[in-house]
């Protein structure tokens, strides 16, 4: 494992082609007045044992810098450093407590003349429809492949001293779409210098190691040495459709946008009608709803407004546009089931309420969505509430005050009514049972049990008996094990952790090794899903080449069975001595495994017909004559977003079409949440490589046995136990670890 070493005729052509970069980038560095900053050049060393190298300062590129610049390259080459260069420029003449001399931070940065986006860990076809948006400004960038992304510059004609002005400008990108490293934001950020070794994966504590490493070169992909105005490219930017925060701190970075200042700039603000316009409805959205309840009182006849919390009473009074949707799924439900309401009383009050949201619904329009609901969410007290329901109408309104440890309820949640003093740990239980009614009863076992336990103690406290203390010590396990269960069925309260679960199994490089591990994978969730009254119905089987498979994809059915199996998917690595080598050698295998909800009909995705294209096949596999004889699996596409669903389960094409869809729509709204969301704890999770480095879980049958998760460090020696579906501990210290 070594980086290449470049020849004198190499080296000299590398610090050409960089001088030639940084004089574009920076062209004060060629001028012939005395330059005022400089440009940190970074080596950063990926092997423990290199000897320490430091930074390089170029205040001018003349010939005697061209020089020092040749001497740099040759000291790292060869070696084991990634090359930085300061996004800033910097003068290390002012004091910098704290801080090396020399290095670029946010005392001594001086002013930039780039404005750098950030595509790290996309596909190219992603970060290509992301620049053709800045094409469509008219916005000419250079672009420099990383080794891990793609970095575009756009130049500036001026000088810009504004050290937040990287904050602002990822804030902006951001806010309209962008998927750019959020983490640029800093006046003392460096950027990877083209025509060096991008070599993070030769470093054993990067996320990217990898034992077998190659270096990967960088260099200019694009280029161009057109310059903007700063205001004009913002202003170009600010052009483009926003994506509303989801956080108060987005909004308040937002707000920075407003007002762009620099020394040199004749404009003293950036400023954008319909940014304005959006802002005023984020806000609208965001500031908690006051009532008016005489009005409340008056036109709603059907309800007693003392016997409702504010929160309701707020978004009876008026709902923002943009919680219109949410606030319904949660009304109706709540006007039948918790109030009482009839139907034809919650229709009523559905049309009212709807003739008072800030954007009205027509009288039918309110009727119709009622009735759909009332169809599909009879069963709930109330509908879920949401994160920006509550920041819109305020927290649901739980009357309790703590006293000596204890909290005091008041709540109809409980059958006997009146007041209940219990425990805080009890209490925390209880907040989260509020929205969870199907675990009622195994909470007030627990409560039962932990006041029998009391009672024990205190007699035992009063005259010693040996035959209360061995009962209280049986009662005390079991109650220790009832609320581990309790423990983690309070961590299933996720959006979608209730539904059945679609898993998909693909196998990583290595051909029938790593095709037979995605086979064994398969059978170990499957005689899981057996064990926990689960049960498994495969809907695409596509075999291996020898043996295992190449995909599969199951619906795992069952009480919370996403919730429980979201934590498995990542990348799975076997070790072992493979069935397969004649010369009985130790093997590495990867498979991955992609987990999603389905998505039941009363989840609402605008699917269009024309953006799908559907085919027909013949099914493979055991089925009999009519299963293989007749054109039954479907492949549907999504065009937009090249999604591809294949079902070939069913004997029937209109069934297998039906399972198909639902398969789609989970991955679509999957492909949804991460538009809007920054971390990718999402759904789906992030999108990792099959190989080293990206595993959650090492299955070790050889030269030792274990398994272990590398992410809670849970591990096992009874890899067969493992291997016949025992993953319970494994899935339990996910969930405990995340709620923490």
């Amino acid at each position: 494992m070594s980086i290449k070493k470049l020849t004198e005729k190499e080296l000299l052509q590398q610090t050409e082609e960089q001088v030639k970069f940084l004089t574009t980038i920076y062209p004060n560095l060629v001028e012939d007045t005395f330059q005022e900053c400089c440009i940190e050049i970074r080596p950063i060393k990926r092997l423990k044992d290199l000897e320490y190298t430091r930074s390089l300062n170029i205040w001018r590129l003349d010939n005697k810098g061209i020089e020092q610049l040749l001497d740099f390259n040759k000291k790292v080459n060869g070696k084991e450093f990634c090359v930085y260069y300061s996004s800033f420029a910097l003068n290390y003449d002012i004091k910098s407590e704290g801080y090396q001399i020399g290095k670029v931070n946010n005392e001594n940065a001086r002013y930039t003349t780039i404005l750098p986006l950030d595509f790290d860990e996309q596909s190219l076809t992603e970060i290509t429809k992301q620049l053709d948006i800045l094409r469509s400004l008219d916005i000419e960038f250079i672009t420099v492949f990383t080794g891990n992304g793609i970095q575009a510059l756009i130049l500036l004609n001026k000088k810009v001293y504004d050290t937040k002005i990287l904050k602002k400008w990822t804030t902006l990108l951001i806010s309209k779409g962008f998927r750019v490293d959020d983490s640029i934001v800093d006046c003392a950020r460096v950027l990877r210098l083209p025509y060096t070794f991008n070599c993070k994966q030769f470093d054993i504590n990067n996320k990217k190691y990898s034992h077998d490493a190659i270096e990967i070169a960088t260099e200019v992909w694009e280029w161009t040495e057109k310059r903007y105005d700063i205001l004009d490219i913002f202003n170009k930017i600010q052009t483009l459709p926003s994506i509303i925060p989801s956080t108060k701190e987005e909004i308040e970075e937002l707000k920075e946008l407003e007002t762009v200042k620099k020394v040199e700039f004749e404009e003293n603000s950036i400023k954008d009608i319909s940014t304005n316009k959006k802002k005023e409805k984020i806000n609208e959205i965001f500031e908690v709803v006051k009532s008016d309840i005489e009005v409340v009182k008056d036109q709603y006849k059907y309800i007693n407004i003392k016997q409702i919390p504010d929160a309701v009473v707020n978004m009876l009074y008026k709902t923002p546009e943009g919680l219109r949707n949410d606030t319904l799924l949660f009304l109706v439900p709540y006007l039948r089931n918790t109030l009482k309401l009839s139907e034809k009383q919650v229709i009523e009050t559905i049309k009212v309420w709807g003739s008072r949201c800030t954007t009205p619904y027509t009288s039918d329009f309110a009727e119709d969505e009622a009735k759909r609901i009332l169809n599909y969410k009879s069963q709930y007290k109330y509908g879920k509430y949401t994160d920006n329901m509550q920041k819109a109408f305020g927290p649901l309104e739980i009357h309790i005050y703590k006293k000596n440890n204890t909290v005091e309820i008041y709540n109809d949640i409980f059958d006997n009514g009146g007041i209940i003093k219990i425990s805080d740990a009890a209490f925390k239980i209880y907040l989260h049972l509020e929205l969870n009614k199907d675990k009622k009863e195994s909470y007030f076992k627990v409560f039962n049990e932990v006041n029998n336990l009391i009672e024990m103690n205190e007699l035992l406290e009063i005259e010693f008996d040996n035959d209360l203390m061995n009962e209280l010590f049986k009662n005390t396990n079991e109650l220790t094990k009832n609320t581990e269960k309790l423990e983690i069925a309070t961590l299933l309260s996720g959006k979608y952790d209730s539904n059945n679960a679609i898993i998909t199994l693909h196998p990583g490089a290595g051909g029938t090794e790593s095709q037979d591990w995605a086979e064994m994978l398969y059978r170990m969730y499957s005689r899981w899903a057996n064990k926990n009254g689960f049960t498994v119905k495969e809907l695409d089987y596509l075999d291996g080449e020898e043996a295992g498979l190449k995909s599969v994809t199951a619906l795992v059915e069952g009480p919370y069975a996403y919730g429980y199996l979201k934590g498995e998917m990542g990348v799975h690595r076997l070790v072992r001595i493979s069935p397969f080598d004649s010369g009985g050698r130790r093997h590495t295998s990867f498979a991955s495994l992609e987990v999603l909800p389905e998505i039941t009909e009363d989840i609402e995705l605008d699917i269009k017909q024309e953006d799908l294209r559907i085919d027909t096949y013949r099914a493979s596999g055991a089925g009999g004559q009519h299963i293989n004889k007749t054109d039954s699996a479907i492949r549907i596409t999504h065009i937009p977003t090249n999604t591809v669903v294949t079902c070939q389960s069913e004997r029937s094409q209109t069934m297998n079409k039906e399972t198909a869809m639902k398969m789609l729509k989970s991955k679509l709204l999957d492909l949804k949440e991460k538009e809007h969301k920054d971390k990718i704890e999402d759904l789906k999770g992030a999108q990792q490589e099959i190989a080293w480095g990206s595993q959650i879980r090492s299955y070790v049958f050889c030269p030792y046995t274990m398994v272990k998760d590398h992410r809670t460090n849970y591990e096992t020696g009874n890899v067969q136990a493992v291997m016949d579906g025992e993953i319970n501990d494994f899935i339990e210290s996910y969930l405990k670890m995340n709620i923490r």
